[in-house]
């Protein structure tokens, strides 16, 4: 609010319309509205208060608060770079681990694969082997029952009935050499699958040992950067009482305008003018609220 504009709400009071409540409003939010002008005037203007004796400490502490910042971001940038690289590095070596690992385990599945092949190959000989003591035991039967006969001639079936006998009890034989043969490859192809499993553990856990020092290292240098983070922290919050101080102390001074600061509120002249503005606005609203709380 400005002269004119305390004039016609004045003229408004005496004419009954007061609104307490809104003047007041209107001074917490200007009120708040001068806090943060005063403090972006003081971020913006300490740096040229050197030679300003009486905020002299203040400036001093906000230099070393700088400074300090300073140091502490050039480490944790530092530190940042570095664990950056280890983490490349420690990717990398993922990389060529899950490579080797990949290769590993798709000659496993091929060995487990073809261990799967020939125990359906077994199963099928099996099969066949039963179908082949099926006619096997009923061609005994025969053979017995012919032999039991003392009439009909029967010699040349009893003949032909044991030649096929022999042709079967060979052919089981063979069933039998055929499955064990297969069975014992089979035994051999799974303890090459288990023995590839077992180098990939093997491999993963040297892997874990060889890379346990970088993790470490990572870890530790992350809680560096988290540690040097907070005390960034706690010195801006610092810079920011100390800059506020100084935003109030050239706000307390700008009318005066003596010598040593008319260049730095020249310079931030907008600033100033906005201050000006509120801390008239502000009375302006007070003297209004005021009136009407009467």
């Amino acid at each position: 609010m400005n002269a004119f504009g305390f004039f016609v709400a004045r003229i408004a009071w005496q004419a009954g319309i007061r609104r307490e409540r809104a003047r007041w409003t209107a001074v917490t939010r200007e009120s708040q509205m001068l806090t943060e002008t005063q403090d972006m005037l003081g971020r913006m203007a300490w740096p040229h208060m050197e030679n300003v004796e009486m905020v002299s400490g203040e400036y001093w502490q906000l230099r070393d608060c700088h400074d300090q910042q300073d140091e502490l971001r050039a480490v944790s940038e530092r530190l940042t770079r570095e664990s950056e690289d280890d983490q490349e590095r420690l990717y990398k070596l993922e990389d060529t681990l899950e490579d080797e690992i990949e290769v590993l385990r798709h000659r496993k599945q091929t060995v487990v694969a073809k261990a799967a092949d020939l125990n359906d190959a077994v199963e099928g000989i099996k099969r066949r082997d039963a179908e082949t003591r099926r006619r096997f035991g009923g061609l005994k039967t025969k053979l017995d029952v012919l032999k039991k006969q003392t009439e009909g001639g029967y010699e040349l079936e009893i003949e032909k009935t044991r030649a096929t006998l022999a042709e079967l009890k060979a052919a089981h034989t063979g069933n039998l050499e055929e499955i064990e043969a297969l069975e014992s490859e089979i035994q051999t192809l799974e303890e090459k699958a288990a023995a590839m499993e077992e180098e990939i553990l093997n491999r993963r856990a040297g892997f874990k040992e060889e890379t346990t020092e970088l993790t470490t290292v990572l870890r530790q240098r992350a809680k560096q950067i988290s540690d040097i983070s907070a005390k960034i922290g706690v010195l801006e919050t610092r810079k920011n009482e100390l800059a506020f101080q100084i935003g109030l102390f050239l706000s307390h001074h700008m009318d005066e305008k003596p010598d040593h600061l008319r260049p730095i509120l020249k310079r931030f002249a907008p600033l100033v003018g906005r201050i000006r503005q509120l801390r008239s606005s502000i009375r302006f609203n007070q003297r209004l609220a005021r009136r009407t709380g009467r």
